[in-house]
C-alpha cells in the first residue's frame, strides 16, 4: 500500500509540475511578437523622373474666417524603375487651376514656389508616411482678399537642382474646394 501511495504521489508531482510549465509556455505563446520597425531606402544621388503628388482633400480654414485657405500636399519622387523614394535638392513650383466648368477670368493665376531651402526643410514623411516632401499651399500668402468659392486641380512641377529634366506630376485630378466654406 505504501508502494501505491508513493507512486501515486510521485505522478502527481510530476502532472502538476508538467500543468505550471503548460502554463508557463502558453502564457508566453499568447503573447503577440512585437514587429521590427523597418527604414525604407531613399536615394540621394538619384535623378527623378517620376512624382507622386497627393492633395488632403480638403482645404483648410485657418482663420475661422469662412474662407478655405490652406492646402496641404505631399510629393514623393522616384527614379523608376527604382522602386525607392528620391530626395535631391531642387525647386517645387505648384499651380491651383480652376476647373475648365469653373474657369473665371477675373481670378488671377494660383502659383507657389519653393526655394531649395524651403524645399530642404520640407523633406520627411509625407501623408502616408512615405519619405518625400510636405508642403502648406497658403492661399493668404499670394496677397489677395477673399476668393469665391471654387474647385481647382493642383498641379506640380519639380526642377532638380543637378539641372535634370523637370519632372510633373501625371496628368490626374487632385481636387480641392477653395474659397467660402459655408
Amino acid at each position: 500500500m505504501n508502494r501505491i501511495l508513493l507512486v501515486l504521489l510521485a505522478a502527481l508531482s510530476v502532472s502538476t509540475t508538467a500543468c505550471e510549465e503548460a502554463n508557463k509556455t502558453t502564457r508566453r505563446r499568447s503573447t503577440p511578437p512585437r514587429p521590427e520597425p523597418t527604414v525604407m531606402k531613399v536615394l540621394r544621388d538619384a535623378n527623378p523622373n517620376r512624382m507622386a503628388l497627393i492633395v488632403a482633400p480638403k482645404a483648410e480654414d485657418i482663420e475661422g474666417d469662412g474662407q478655405a485657405d490652406l492646402i496641404n500636399v505631399s510629393v514623393v519622387l522616384f527614379d523608376e524603375p527604382r522602386p525607392e523614394p528620391v530626395i535631391v535638392p531642387g525647386v517645387f513650383r505648384f499651380e491651383a487651376v480652376p476647373l475648365k466648368d469653373e474657369e473665371s477670368t477675373d481670378l488671377p493665376r494660383m502659383i507657389w514656389e519653393f526655394n531649395e531651402t524651403q524645399t530642404r526643410a520640407a523633406e520627411g514623411p509625407t501623408m502616408f508616411g512615405f519619405p518625400g516632401y510636405r508642403f502648406q499651399l497658403d492661399v493668404r500668402s499670394l496677397g489677395r482678399g477673399p476668393i469665391p468659392a471654387r474647385v481647382v486641380n493642383i498641379e506640380a512641377i519639380f526642377q532638380p537642382a543637378s539641372g535634370g529634366p523637370p519632372v510633373k506630376c501625371l496628368p490626374d485630378q487632385r481636387l480641392v474646394r477653395l474659397g467660402n466654406t459655408g
